[in-house]
């Protein structure tokens, strides 16, 4: 199987490519085709300055990245749509490497700040943006998508953290260069975390303490809870829904991930964020 360098990025235009790009969205995430991103749309966002990219090992698209211009409190950013790789080509770091090439090619064409949205239940997904990829996070979004009926997604509310990437942090231009340079993480109490029975259990006082900062634990494997226990997955859901919506509202920002042992959490910090603006539904 290829590493990640040995996978070209590049910008795509042609339409026999953006054409293979659907099939490829259909493959990684098991969509029904109507959900799909059409080429039509992908070559709308390339006429208005979005960038669709293709990663290729040899000549198989493996993974793509769709981003469009997007506004928000008056700064023009780049909003990354869809970002994934081919499920016959995941553990080869080529998901960063798409990542890192979409970081290039934004601040070659004047962008300063990446932004979207995943699942805050999927450690996976969390680890990559808040720890690998050195992202921020300070707004939660409820049942974003609505009820989604892919593979991935079908069961639970929709909800979404949203992710900023601010491509000149020092800590991801360290990263960029292949340095890691770890956050300094403080002993910090849990906001919200697992009972002897792996159940949410919170702890609201915490943010009245006003820590620097505080932990949100989120359980190691969500999709099989979802199918072994679906009740304690939505519990999860309504429980983090509650304790990020909490934090954020009282200034805090996801700026880690971790994992230790058996557990992981996210790292939230006081500072950045006024008050009462990080939440949105």
């Amino acid at each position: 199987m290829p590493a990640a360098e040995e996978v070209q990025f590049r910008l795509l235009k042609e339409m026999r490519d953006l054409e293979a790009l659907v099939q490829l969205e259909l493959d990684i995430w098991q969509l029904p085709p109507l959900d799909a991103a059409p080429s039509a749309l992908m070559v709308a966002f390339i006429h208005n300055g979005g960038l669709v990219i293709g990663g290729y090992h040899e000549d198989r698209l493996v993974a793509l990245a769709l981003a469009f211009v997007g506004r928000k409190g008056g700064r023009i950013r780049l909003w990354s749509h869809m970002a994934g790789v081919h499920p016959d080509f995941r553990g080869r770091g080529i998901g960063q490497g798409i990542k890192w090439a979409q970081r290039e090619f934004a601040l070659a064409a004047g962008f300063t700040q990446i932004a979207w949205t995943y699942d805050p239940l999927l450690r996976g997904n969390a680890n990559f943006n808040l720890r690998l990829l050195a992202a921020t996070a300070h707004v939660y979004h409820v049942n974003h998508y609505g009820e989604m009926q892919d593979a991935i997604n079908v069961g639970l509310p929709s909800d979404r953290l949203e992710v900023q990437w601010d491509l000149r942090d020092e800590r991801v231009q360290a990263l960029a260069a292949g340095q890691y340079v770890p956050r300094h993480e403080r002993p910090a109490p849990f906001l919200l975390e697992k009972d002897g029975h792996g159940a949410p259990l919170a702890d609201a006082g915490v943010l009245s303490e006003a820590p620097a900062q505080c932990r949100i634990e989120i359980p190691r494997d969500v999709d099989r809870m979802r199918q072994e226990h679906p009740d304690r997955a939505l519990a999860w859901r309504l429980a983090l829904r509650e304790a990020m919506r909490s934090a954020f509202a009282a200034g805090y920002r996801a700026q880690d991930f971790v994992h230790y042992e058996d557990r992981c959490w996210y790292v939230l910090e006081q500072g950045g964020v006024h008050a009462g603006g990080g939440s949105a539904d």
